[in-house]
């Protein structure tokens, strides 16, 4: 098996890892539960804080215009006041007014106008380039911020005649002072909430970002293309597993999808093209790590391809788990017997076959449990090829079984499941660098769970959540060589 192992290297950088664009919105769109939580989370939190700690302000404020006191030649030789504009007038007075707060000044004559202690904040400013100065007065209670802003109407001219001279303030029509009916500040906090929910966000992002740089996972067929330099033989889209489904009992919710269907139909062309090209008859199902995918796709993929006049023969050779034993014969409506009990001299090859259809044949794992023996399951294997047009070998996943090298030996060719965003490069990369002792074949890689907005044609949907397990095909009744009389098997339902 060739791996190019420079064509790996050149696509990571000096900490051996991956990164650009593409794969982080992937990353970030897989985890967008994240950024959903956090922003709630935050953002609920946020909001019973504020919510706790709000304090209502009410809020009074005038608008005067300035104008000094000017010498004039009236009649009677009394002073007038000038209505010249006048913006530094008011400059003035909006900087001397912090000083003439700080003083104690204003706060006693107030205090004394009042008759009571006041709470209340009061500020000060000049409209730029005018001759207007404004005063606002906040407070915890709508009527004190009222009362302050009145007696510093009334007073404040006294108090500023003694710094800047004596002065006019007039109000500006339609801004006089009103008592307020609401607070100022209400809904104030809501713009911290959203900021907490975008932080939220942006933690969810984050979390992304770390995924796509430490979690080098695949995300599509562009990886095994380029990191690889292999063919995705195959992409099968991903299919959530109806709630309240059981894991042996997936096939009842599955067994009319189309979709599903074609993608096994297209897998199976290609697959023959390729034996046949090569005069080969045994392709191997492995993937890296459990759990991606392999059983359902080794099952449906046999069951299809003899759908016609050619003979195929599905072989369990995952000794470890013995999946398509366990979920085929799960109702013990055949003798568990298999390969391994043929290996052991216990039992008789055609004898442990049991019948789908005509055309499909299933060899389970069997019960013995006795140490692998190459040349003996290779004699095995050399008397089904002259009764089978094509055998599908169900493998160990390459981190499940030692002896996952030695059964590929068995193999023509290998096709090599992937789940996305499950399987790291690292594992496969792991995976096919022992594949590589063999001499078998590397024919491509099925893809497994790809969303279907992401897909290259149109392919059935597939897999329970991301963990591999699918929908697979094949009600009905077959016969048991040993018997050679029809048995119902069940469902035959693929998972892995």
């Amino acid at each position: 098996m060739n791996i190019d192992k420079t064509n790996q290297q050149s696509n990571v950088n000096e900490d051996g890892i991956t990164f650009d664009l593409g794969r982080f919105f992937k990353s970030f769109k897989r985890l967008w539960w994240v950024s959903a939580i956090s922003a709630f989370v935050l953002g609920l939190a946020s909001f019973i804080y504020f919510s706790v700690t709000f304090v209502p302000m009410y809020k009074s404020d005038v608008n005067f215009t300035i104008m000094p006191l000017v010498s004039g030649d009236a009649t009677n030789g009394a002073s007038v006041y000038s209505f010249n504009y006048n913006e530094i007038l008011a400059e003035q007075m909006a900087k001397t007014f912090p000083h003439v707060l700080s003083s104690g000044i204003m706060n006693d004559i107030v205090v004394n106008d009042l008759q009571r202690p006041f709470s209340g904040s009061i500020s000060a400013q000049a409209v730029a380039n005018t001759n207007i100065f404004e005063v606002s007065v906040t407070s915890q209670s709508a009527q004190d911020a009222y009362d302050i802003l009145n007696s510093i109407m009334q007073n404040y001219p006294k108090v500023a005649e003694y710094i800047i001279g004596d002065t006019k303030m007039t109000v500006i029509e339609n801004a006089e002072p009103k008592l307020a009916d609401k607070p100022y500040n209400t809904g104030y906090y809501y713009k911290y909430v959203v900021l907490a929910m975008v932080f939220g966000v942006l933690i969810g992002a984050g979390v992304a970002l770390i995924d796509t740089k430490f979690r080098n996972v695949v995300l599509g067929r562009a990886d095994i293309e380029s990191k690889f330099n292999s063919k995705c033989v195959s992409e099968i889209q991903f299919v959530k597993k109806k709630r309240g489904t059981a894991k042996n009992n997936i096939l009842k919710a599955g067994v009319t999808n189309a979709g599903f269907s074609e993608s096994i139909r297209v897998l199976k062309q290609r697959v023959k093209k390729e034996l046949d090209a090569n005069g080969k008859k045994i392709i191997g199902i492995t993937s890296a790590i459990a759990n991606e995918g392999k059983t359902t796709v080794a099952y449906n993929l046999a069951k299809t391809m003899s759908n016609g006049e050619q003979r195929v023969l599905l072989i369990d050779m995952n000794l470890v788990k013995r999946d398509i034993q366990n979920i085929l014969n799960r109702k013990k409506t055949v003798s568990d017997t298999g390969i391994t009990d043929v290996v052991a001299g216990k039992a008789v090859l055609n004898e442990v076959i049991n019948g789908v259809s005509d055309t499909f044949d299933v060899l389970f794992a069997g019960e013995q449990d006795n140490k692998f023996s190459f040349k003996r399951y290779a004699q095995a294997f050399e008397q089904l090829k002259a009764q089978y047009d094509y055998i599908v070998v169900d493998m160990p996943s390459c981190h499940e079984a030692s002896e996952t090298v030695q059964i590929a030996e068995l193999c023509d060719e290998i096709l090599f499941v992937a789940l996305v965003n499950e399987v790291s490069i690292e594992q496969i990369y792991s995976s096919l660098k022992d594949l590589s002792f063999s001499n078998v074949k590397l024919m491509g890689f099925v893809l497994n769970g790809v969303d279907e907005s992401e897909s290259h044609s149109y392919y059935g949907r597939y897999g329970k959540k991301r963990y591999g397990y699918g929908y697979g095909y094949g009600y009905g009744y077959g016969r048991t060589r040993n018997k050679d009389a029809y048995r119902y098997i069940g469902n035959k339902e693929g998972h892995n």
